[in-house]
């Protein structure tokens, strides 16, 4: 069961806005919490080397163990994940 995500954007990547709306109502929702990197500062881009991300927006989702379980690009592989799982 999907638990929380990070996702990392850029300011300037504009398929990033709809990725985190949709996150934002699953929040508000109650189905998923979050953490969102900006990779333009220095926090986002280390968290990034991190994960290994090369690409925005990308969103890492992990589950109660805190294991990662699954990465998605887009809200429709949001939706694979986190509906699917």
């Amino acid at each position: 069961m999907v638990k929380n995500y990070f996702l990392f954007t850029t300011p300037t990547c504009p398929s990033c806005p709809p990725v985190k709306s949709f996150l934002n109502e699953l929040e508000q929702r109650g189905e998923v919490a979050g953490t969102v990197f900006d990779v333009t500062k220095n926090d986002g881009y280390e968290q990034a080397i991190v994960f290994n991300v090369s690409k925005a927006p990308t969103v890492v989702f992990f589950d109660e163990k805190k294991q990662e379980i699954g990465r998605a690009n887009s809200i429709g592989e949001i939706k694979s994940i986190i509906f699917d799982y």
